[in-house]
């Protein structure tokens, strides 16, 4: 819906626009006539905040305004607090059950059972008693728990009080402005001097105890607990020093890769061990049992040195891995050219005693021996490289073990620390509102009234009118709100637009609705003295004249719609009209055997389904109107369809014979759905035409009548027509319409040319003079 839709319709609503808001208007002005008027008293005291002629010690106290502003916000809060409004409520009750006038009356059932069997007495006693010593009242037991109930029903209680007193800073002076308003100009007043007079009471009674007490005890909580806090950092630092920590996690993942580097180096000395076993015994094979009698005792020296190079190289071995485990790389380097020189010494050594062992002249085998001699020295080496590295492994994973016992000994330690701060700082906290409620406390004993409450004698001004306005205005937004939401979410067809939205086929005409459903065509056609509305009418049948003479094929018209009611028999009758004013010969076939609404129009002869039966002849079934240009083809009431009555080819027959006399046939149908006939007649017409009414909900039903008619091959669909319109959503086919403005015009147009026709007439008089 565009925006020139929706003022179309708030004008059509404007009625509505207009008694919504004066009816709201008219309740609020009631309303507020009706309510009591509001009676406001006041209450101003000076607080010595900001005198420091007042201060007891000014070198230490702080003025600045976030100081100042503090100082005034801690006393409100206090003043606003229950505490206070506690003993405000007691008063209020004690004497509403005891003053012959109370501010609000006892009455209502639930009070009066409240205080039933003495407790009136009982309750009143507890009160001042209460007041007297300014403590609070029980209310988990009684009496305290009718004390509740009636403080409730009274509007007494805290949040009832707390609506109707206010309490503020009077601009940036030392005052302090308590303000109460009621319905009652003596309970304003009790109100506001009751409220400051408790206040003060306790102030004084209770600024000695609440100076010293709260903060000394805060003040050696929070001590306490700073001294623990320092304990456990010191602990934690001294933890990190004495266990060389620069970051836990860090070092224990140097740990695990060194330890996995130590598990690969020894998997791969397994796997040379192996191979090397797997070598010599290759080798011993070959060499059988007989090479030991090649030695001899010139060698034992040499085997004393291959022992002890041996033995330098495996602690050299042993001293480079512990060396590249503890990441202390120059002094690993240093172990590994050492033990280089072991080997390329135990190397020498080799070479030495296959000089001096060997004395066989086959020099294969001795090549052979030697090479088993190198491979027993390289499987000593690779032993011993696995007990070196199985002791570092023990050893790292020792040193991993310790890291999770100082991780966790860390951890706690943080946690710890960090549990000490939070409270540390809770204890702040409630240190600083400790002393800040003892400053307040001394700024309790400066306080005075200077400005004591009194009752009003006049209420406050109520804004009657504003009220009223806005009630109006309020409801008119929600009434614009409302027509839009219900134009929006309307599902019923309103304009040609809004049909063809929904169905997805053209809208080629409308008809306008009027009040009464009883014309006069002929005189419609031939009358001069129209109103604005019959003209529409007019015009708009007329353009459905032209389209049709100029688009349809053949001479046979159906005219049907997908629901009852919707305007068939009306629109084919004023269609035969308005073709028969242009000169041609029309036929009305009536089809709608249940309603006859045309031959009970025309008063026709109910003969259809005599003619389809080939019982009459068509000069005896069709009726002569009182228009020479239009007859009418009457039907009976008859349950039957044309397809029970005759054949097919027969009823084409018989349709097809009309052609040969008339220029149009109109065939009004039964609507589409629920109804056969439509359905049987259509194959016999050339094309057709479908009735919509306005404000239609078009549903799935509708759409599969429209898609059948248009899925015909033989029958063209010339479009849709909508009745019963509202003249201002035809725009589309007539223009902009304002039926007043219209009408004016039209007035205005006939006296200008009754002054045009008078002024000619004296012209041409005065001509002839």
């Amino acid at each position: 819906m565009d925006i020139k839709d929706f003022f179309r319709v708030l004008r059509k609503r404007r009625l509505l626009l207009i008694l919504v808001p004066l009816i709201a208007m008219l309740i609020a002005l009631i309303f507020v006539r009706l309510k009591d008027g509001t009676y406001v008293s006041r209450v101003t005291i000076a607080t010595g905040i900001t005198e420091h002629s007042l201060a007891q010690d000014v070198t230490v106290r702080d003025t600045s305004p976030a100081a100042l502003n503090m100082q005034f916000a801690n006393l409100i809060g206090l003043m606003r607090s229950t505490l206070i409004f506690d003993f405000l409520s007691y008063e209020l009750l004690v004497h509403d059950l005891t003053a012959e006038v109370p501010f609000r009356p006892m009455g209502g059932f639930t009070n009066r059972r409240l205080l039933e069997g003495g407790m009136r007495d009982e309750i009143v006693a507890h009160l001042e008693q209460k007041l007297q010593d300014l403590d609070h009242v029980d209310y988990s037991r009684e009496p305290g728990i009718t004390i509740r109930q009636l403080l409730v029903n009274m509007e007494y209680d805290y949040d009832s009080l707390q609506d109707m007193i206010q309490i503020f800073r009077l601009d940036n002076s030392d005052y302090i402005r308590i303000r109460a308003e009621s319905e009652d100009p003596d309970l304003s007043a009790f109100m506001a001097n009751t409220l400051i007079k408790y206040f003060m009471l306790w102030y004084e009674r209770n600024r000695s105890q609440r100076l010293d007490t709260s903060i000394g005890f805060y003040v050696d909580q929070a001590e306490a607990r700073r001294d623990v806090l320092d304990r456990l950092v010191r602990e934690l630092e001294q933890f990190t020093v004495e266990n060389r920590i620069s970051n836990l996690y860090e070092q224990a993942k140097q740990v695990s890769i060194q330890l996995m580097e130590l598990e690969l180096k020894r998997a791969d000395e397994i796997r040379n061990v192996r191979a090397f076993e797997s070598i010599q015994d290759t080798l011993q094979r070959v060499l059988g049992g007989g090479s030991t009698h090649f030695r001899e005792a010139a060698v034992s020296g040499l085997n004393n040195d291959l022992t002890r190079a041996r033995r330098e190289l495996a602690e050299h071995r042993r001293q480079e891995i512990r060396a590249r485990s503890n990441n202390r790389m120059a002094l690993a380097d240093a172990y590994a050219d050492s033990a280089r020189q072991s080997n390329i010494r135990i190397e020498h050594i080799i070479n030495r005693i296959n000089e001096r062992a060997f004395v066989n002249p086959r020099i294969a085998r001795q090549d052979l021996v030697t090479r088993k001699f190198e491979i027993m020295n390289d499987r000593e080496i690779s032993r011993e490289a696995i007990r070196i590295y199985d002791e570092e492994i023990a050893r790292m994973e020792d040193i991993t073990t310790e890291f999770a016992r100082r991780r966790a000994r860390f951890e706690s330690l943080e946690r710890d620390i960090d549990t000490a701060r939070q409270e540390y700082i809770t204890l702040l906290n409630k240190l600083n509102e400790a002393r800040l409620a003892s400053a307040a406390i001394r700024v309790g004993a400066m306080m005075e009234m200077i400005e004591r409450a009194f009752a009003s004698e006049d209420p406050m001004p109520t804004k009657r009118w504003l009220i009223v306005l806005i009630a109006g205005l309020v409801a008119f937004v929600f009434t614009l709100l409302a027509i839009f939401a219900l134009e929006y979410f309307n599902t019923r067809a309103q304009t040609p637009m809004d049909i063809a939205n929904l169905t997805g086929q053209p809208v080629i005409s409308g008809i306008p609705i009027f009040d009464d459903n009883i014309f006069d065509l002929p005189k419609l056609f031939t009358s001069s003295n129209l109103t604005f509305k019959e003209q529409a009418a007019l015009d708009l049948i007329r353009q459905l004249r032209l389209y049709l003479m100029k688009h349809m094929p053949g001479k046979r018209l159906l005219v049907t719609s997908t629901q009852a009611s919707a305007g068939k028999s009306f629109l084919s009758l004023f269609l035969g009209f308005s073709l028969a004013r242009a000169g041609k010969r029309i036929l009305l076939i009536d089809f709608q055997s249940r309603n006859q609404t045309l031959t009970q129009q025309l008063g026709a002869k109910p003969a259809l389904q005599q003619y389809l039966a080939g019982k009459i002849s068509a000069s005896e079934a069709v009726t002569k109107t009182d228009s020479k240009f239009i007859d009418v083809l009457g039907c009976e009431n008859d349950i039957r369809t044309p397809l029970e009555i005759t054949t097919q080819d027969n009823i084409e027959e018989r349709i097809a014979y009309f052609e040969q006399y008339y220029d149009y046939i109109l065939m009004d149908a039964t609507a589409l759905i629920r109804s056969n006939i439509g359905r049987e007649i259509v194959h016999h017409a050339d094309a057709s035409l479908m009735v919509v009414d306005a404000d239609t909900v078009i549903g799935n039903s509708d759409n599969n009548a429209i898609k059948f008619l248009t899925r015909l091959p033989d029958v063209k669909f010339m479009g849709i027509v909508m009745n019963k319109v509202h003249l201002e959503n035809l725009s589309d086919f007539y223009g902009e319409v304002d039926e007043d403005r219209a009408a004016t015009r039209k007035r205005t147009t006939k006296v200008s040319k009754r002054t045009t026709s008078t002024s000619s007439t004296k012209s041409d008089t005065s001509t002839k003079s």
